[in-house]
């Protein structure tokens, strides 16, 4: 297992001249792992089936840091038919449908929105 740094304790030590480089890493790398997290197939010991029928969807928040945009972005390009968000049905303990709905967006449509928008 990776060590992992104490980023707190960057945050706190660093210059204020530092912290729009640090930003900028600290997204980067939010970004990377998000997409580790959505294309490593479970089943090397860590992860489970569940784990990967839940990296097929992101929501929202999730789908703006793969992009890195914003989650208004997001929401912009479902509105202009440029990504498909999925309506997934929910339901309360009990099983009876819930008037709120979860929804999500495929992380194959942000792969070829992203494909399709590639400088």
């Amino acid at each position: 297992m990776a060590t992992v740094p104490d980023f707190r304790q960057i945050a706190l030590e660093a210059s204020v001249e530092d912290i729009p480089r640090l930003r900028g890493a600290i997204a980067e790398a939010d970004s990377i792992l998000l997409e580790r997290l959505v294309t490593e197939a479970a089943g090397n010991g860590h992860g489970s089936a569940a784990t990967v029928a839940e990296q097929e969807f992101l929501t929202y928040e999730e789908a703006a840091k793969f992009l890195r945009v914003s989650a208004s972005y997001v929401e912009t390009l479902v509105a202009q038919g440029k990504l498909v968000a999925v309506k997934l049905p929910a339901t309360d303990k009990a099983g009876r449908p819930r008037s709120a709905r979860l929804v999500r967006l495929r992380v194959a449509d942000l792969r070829a929105l992203a494909e399709e928008y590639r400088a």
